[in-house]
């Protein structure tokens, strides 16, 4: 996979570095950090002119946001700053060792491959921008470093299920600690948890993250440049429905693919109760986008665990939940399969893409029997926990699924603007909008039922 050659965005001065230009939010969490990490300047801070802004060991503090700020500098702030108490890979050991005490099934699903994972992680030699990066991430407010430490492990494990050496692991390690560090060269609000619905020009923005996390590692921490190929397909898909690239399974390699299966399953095992069982599900629902044999180990694993009980309210809700994903679902296929003998060949070709991905979460409601009792009138209820648990995740991770496919509808009427205006392409977002409260869903399932 090759790394795109030409700048991004107007984040950083484009002469000798990127970075030559202080990117505004990076140094915020700089300072942030240093609160609890004592980060201070390692040397005279100076700008391109050799006016010194901030003398050699002094601690960073909000004077130096006001300094740097719209002024190129010699040299960038991130080589020329250092952390008294750098975060160092023990405590990615720790946080690891707290997260598997914390889940006795994820402990036990994980416990074939973590000594060996844990070695390999320990054998990492970081330089000192690596342990500047760590204590950013663990001190600056975004909870990073917790995330980061399971998506590695998890990483290393389908990393040696891949067969990979011991080289491409430990890039691979490397790559999965840092795959999010991009984010700290964007606005914190666009990551903030509960921060409302973003707008498409946010998420075009939040998309660029692992693009600028490549650029991180490679041009200021001097990694090798397959860590920064593996921290840009963080987020890509073997299907082509990921990001920022949109690559598909020939461009992708073992590695990258391991990275970005740990990725998309870290947050479902990361917490709450059965855990595996719910990332299995959302891993089936995504066959397409993960390798076969990384899926087949999460349920496999997930296979052995017991499901606990579902609470009450949770279980009233699967059937109602389950009906409107299916009514959106049919709805959107009915629509993208109609007649547009007026379409333009961009139309038809866009129209193909997205019913492939709507003819796919259908099969998906098919092959588990919601959709025949949907159709049927039946009420959909599960035998036992495991089957209750199983029903109310395919719920949550169908309706992720359509928001993400409407965010990608939206993205690419954005992007084209010969279809930006097209009637129905808009009445499809509007069939799969999150937002869409149960009585239009319901209308819309009368409409679809009713031949429209």
């Amino acid at each position: 996979m090759k790394m795109p050659e030409e700048p991004i965005g107007h984040l950083f001065y484009t002469g000798h570095s990127r970075f030559l230009k202080s990117n505004e939010h990076m140094a915020r969490a700089l300072v942030a950090a240093s609160g609890h990490g004592s980060i201070h300047a390692a040397e005279d801070i100076c700008d391109a002119n050799g006016v010194k802004l901030w003398a050699r060991n002094k601690l960073l503090d909000e004077q130096l946001l006001e300094r740097l700020h719209d002024r190129p500098l010699r040299k960038p702030i991130e080589l020329c700053v250092a952390p008294g108490d750098p975060v160092r890979l023990a405590a990615v050991r720790e946080e690891i060792e707290e997260q598997l005490l914390r889940s006795d099934e994820l402990g036990r699903a994980l416990a074939p491959g973590l000594a060996s994972s844990l070695k390999l992680i320990e054998s990492l030699v970081p330089n000192p921008t690596e342990l500047l990066l760590y204590t950013v991430m663990r001190h600056a407010g975004r909870r990073q470093m917790e995330h980061a430490a399971l998506v590695c492990l998890l990483a290393l494990m389908m990393g040696q299920l891949a067969g990979l050496d011991t080289t491409d692991r430990r890039n691979l390690a490397r790559a999965a600690l840092l795959h999010d560090i991009g984010e700290f060269y964007l606005p914190e609000r666009l990551f903030a948890p509960g921060g409302g619905r973003r707008t498409s020009v946010e998420i075009r923005e939040i998309r660029r993250h692992p693009l600028l996390g490549a650029q991180v590692a490679t041009e200021l921490a001097r990694l090798p440049t397959e860590v920064g190929q593996f921290i840009a397909a963080s987020h890509e898909r073997l299907d082509g429905s990921g990001y920022p690239l949109e690559l598909t399974a020939r461009r992708l390699d073992p590695a990258a693919q391991a990275l970005f299966f740990a990725e998309a399953m870290a947050p479902l095992l990361g917490a709450g109760a059965n855990r595996l069982r719910r990332a299995a599900v959302a891993s089936r629902i995504g066959r397409a986008e993960f390798a076969p044999a990384m899926t087949n180990w999460l349920n496999r694993c997930a296979a052995v665990q017991a499901a606990s009980s579902l609470a009450p309210a949770a279980a009233s809700d699967i059937d109602a939940g389950l009906r409107r994903v299916a009514a959106r679902l049919t709805r959107a296929q009915a629509l993208l399969r109609g007649p547009r003998p007026q379409a333009s060949p961009l139309e038809r070709v866009a129209a193909a893409h997205w019913l492939a991905s709507v003819d796919a979460l259908i099969q998906v409601l098919s092959s588990t029997g919601v959709l025949e009792s949907v159709q049927l009138g039946l009420s959909i209820e599960a035998s036992d926990a495991t089957e209750a648990i199983e029903l109310a995740v395919l719920g949550r991770e169908l309706d992720y699924r359509v928001g993400d496919l409407r965010l990608r509808v939206d993205l690419e009427r954005i992007a084209a603007p010969a279809i930006a205006d097209v009637a129905w392409i808009t009445e499809l977002l509007e069939i799969l909008d999150p937002d869409l409260v149960p009585t239009q869903v319901d209308a819309l399932a009368a409409d679809t039922q009713s031949g429209r």
